[in-house]
């Protein structure tokens, strides 16, 4: 039995990394499957409320530009990684 839920765990994420309107909750202790608004900029994470900008993953900064070398390089800092990595589900 262990096997076959490795197997489901496994291809639910290769589908939910093939869908272009699927990303990860950027915060390390969440990284939920998030469904992204293709009309908007901002997402939100539906198990921790987090509300993020989909192109740099840091706290949603609504009609700023959003500054992606700025945002990449402090999410390094404080996240540990980058969103469009998927979480392990082994």
């Amino acid at each position: 039995m262990e096997i076959y839920e490795k197997y489901e765990r496994l291809s639910l994420q290769q589908t939910l990394d093939s869908m272009l309107d699927i990303g990860y909750c950027p915060r390390p202790a969440c990284r939920t499957a998030v469904l992204f608004d293709p009309d908007s900029a901002m997402a939100t994470c539906s198990a921790c409320q987090f509300v993020f900008c989909k192109q740099c993953n840091m706290t949603y900064h609504g009609i700023q530009p959003c500054n992606i070398r700025k945002c990449k390089s402090t999410q390094l800092e404080s996240l540990g990684g980058h969103r469009s990595s998927s979480p392990s589900l082994s």
